[in-house]
């Protein structure tokens, strides 16, 4: 259990780490239009569908390390239960 916890942790970090880069994107886009260099319009089309695609599976492993985490809790309970200090 503790290592799923550590897969699902591992995962959120790397989800964090994609959504740094893709608000940097947004951010040097955001400076482009700022200056009006160019049109940012066909840059920011994938950028914003990235950026839903890391805040909906950022949401699904919170969830997910929620339950691992209330599953590890239920399992220590069980074990103090059923082996209760001397």
């Amino acid at each position: 259990m503790v290592l799923r916890t550590a897969r699902v942790r591992k995962t959120l970090d790397r989800l964090a780490y994609a959504s740094l880069i893709l608000d940097i994107c947004i951010a040097i886009i955001t400076v482009l239009t700022f200056f009006d260099i160019g049109n940012p319009q066909p840059l920011l089309i994938p950028i914003n569908y990235l950026l839903t695609i890391v805040v909906v599976l950022s949401i699904i492993m919170f969830v997910v390390l929620i339950l691992l985490r209330s599953e590890e809790r239920q399992a220590t309970k069980t074990i103090e239960v059923s082996h209760p200090p001397s």
